[in-house]
């Protein structure tokens, strides 16, 4: 009863603050979290108006102080990328290059890129949305994080569509007793490394509301993993297929390698402002793609089987409803079963948005992603809202607070991050003045939209205040953000993006 009474409190404390927040639990999903930051840098840059976009981003801080560099050129028929992320502590750069040509049938890439088949349970991208095509090309993240180097190729006729693709690449690799341990994601100087090869061949039927496609994939290491479930010398099968029949849609992708079967299969139907989706997926695979989605939610688990369901209602033109519920299980439906209950409600008019998101889920979920956390409660509570208000034609407020609570004992075990920006807009400018508090006794994730990742990590208690200047021309941007902790004299952030395009 107590319990009940703490939440319905935090709900009445909570339902003023608002807008738009990210719904899933941000710690189980940040891979989604940094394809959406890339994808909405990439689509501001294609959005100024001359042909050679140029950007960099300053990060300043008391840890930390590097550089993301940018340079795109849209040529006739493609696009030619530079991108650089330089380490001004150490001096090391890691570079990436990205080609892409493109007519109305062909699509072929040169360089570092994303790809995704299916689904992604062999290889794909962070999003977990139903894809609305076999295979797609992607332009890659960042420079120091891992994704395929080499050539990519996509035919698309009227009715068959085709892929090939090849990465070769040394990458850097943790070694026990010459064997690889794990394949870190980003780039590093003081460890091994390894020659990943990676190939890969599809053949797409798509016609009307009906799409089957089947991959054929191999993957290659120049020494033998550690653990004995992973092969160095893998091939791997795909199939999948997606039909859509008056509102209703099918969404599969079965895959196969080394003897172990993982699949996701998705239903869904939609009539006017309603919709809802249900999904079962099965995991077998322990780590063994490097970028590839997994199908349940807790990707470090070898046999894990999981069952979503989602409903979405637009209740009014401007109001929208979500709930989620998952549950994820062990081995063959007899582990112990996990599970996850999301509500959100959003409102959108004008200028004004909000959202209000509560969850409730089961304490294993944020332990299997990090070991190191401990909570006493078996079940937590987590309320999250965000929000833009205006004030005037000019004025403006922004929120964004969460509250987690772990601990009914010690209140002070909790966790919370409040956000609070007032901004004054007009014409080209913007300025903004902050205000950020937070406090808890673990490492946690809160969506950051000034970190390039869309996300950060806090811990222990912080507060600081900021200062947000902005100016925004047809051929180019410029912002600057700086936060100075109130806590720590030491502690500062500076972020300075410059967006230009020229010619």
């Amino acid at each position: 009863m107590k319990s009940f009474a703490v939440i319905v409190f935090l709900l009445s404390l909570t339902f003023f603050l608002s807008a738009q927040y990210y719904d899933e639990l941000i710690e189980l999903d940040t891979p989604a979290l940094i394809d959406s930051a890339w994808n909405n840098f990439y689509q501001e840059l294609s959005e100024l108006e001359k042909p050679l976009h140029f950007s960099t981003r300053v990060y300043l801080r008391d840890t930390i102080n590097y550089t993301l560099n940018s340079l795109e050129y849209e040529i006739q028929q493609g696009t030619l990328l530079l991108n650089n992320r330089y380490n001004i502590d150490t001096g090391n750069s890691d570079w990436g290059i990205h080609l892409n040509l493109k007519t109305d049938k062909v699509n072929l890439v040169l360089g570092s890129y994303r790809i995704r088949f299916g689904r992604g349970l062999v290889i794909g991208t962070g999003s977990r949305s139903l894809p609305d095509s076999p295979f797609k090309l992607y332009k890659p993240t960042s420079p120091s994080t891992y994704s395929p180097s080499g050539t990519a190729f996509i035919y698309q006729g009227k009715f068959l569509q085709a892929l090939a693709f090849a990465s070769v690449q040394n990458r850097v690799a943790k070694i026990k007793e010459e064997r690889i341990t794990s394949l870190p994601a980003t780039h590093s100087d003081y460890l091994s490394h390894s020659q990943e090869n990676i190939y890969g061949t599809s053949i797409a039927w798509v016609k009307n509301h009906f799409q089957i496609a089947g991959l054929l994939y191999k993957q290659q290491y120049d020494r033998a993993f550690y653990d004995s479930i992973l092969v160095s010398n893998l091939i791997a099968y795909s199939l999948y297929a997606d039909f859509k029949i008056s509102n209703n849609r099918l969404s599969s992708e079965l895959s196969y390698a080394n003897h172990q079967v993982s699949t996701i299969l998705s239903w869904n139907y939609h009539l006017k402002s309603f919709s809802q989706t249900l999904s079962f997926a099965q995991n077998t695979i322990y780590h063994q793609f490097p970028y590839a989605l997994s199908a349940s939610i807790l990707n470090p688990n070898t046999d894990r089987k999981e069952i979503n369901c989602d409903l979405k209602w637009n209740i009014l033109t401007t109001t929208d409803l979500k709930i989620h519920y998952g549950i994820n299980m062990g081995p063959a439906f007899s582990g112990e079963p996990f599970s996850r209950f999301i509500c959100s409600l959003a409102y959108h008019k004008r200028g004004t948005h909000w959202k209000l998101n509560f969850y409730k889920y089961d304490r294993e979920l944020i332990t299997w992603i990090d070991s190191t956390y401990f909570a006493t409660m078996p079940e937590h509570y987590r309320i999250q809202t965000a929000g833009n208000l205006p004030i005037t034609t000019n004025l403006f407020q922004q929120y964004e607070f969460s509250y987690t609570l772990q601990d009914k004992e010690d209140y002070s075990r909790n966790t919370y991050h409040f956000q609070y920006f007032l901004g004054y807009q007009k014409s080209i400018w913007e300025l903004k003045l902050g205000y950020v508090s937070w406090q808890s006794p673990y490492k946690f994730y809160s969506v950051d939209e000034f970190s390039p990742e869309y996300y950060s990590i806090c811990s222990s208690e912080e507060t600081a205040l900021s200062l947000t200047v902005g100016l925004k021309l047809r051929t180019s941007t410029l912002s600057l953000y700086v936060e100075k902790s109130i806590l720590s004299p030491k502690k500062y952030g500076i972020n300075i993006q410059l967006k230009l395009s020229i010619f």
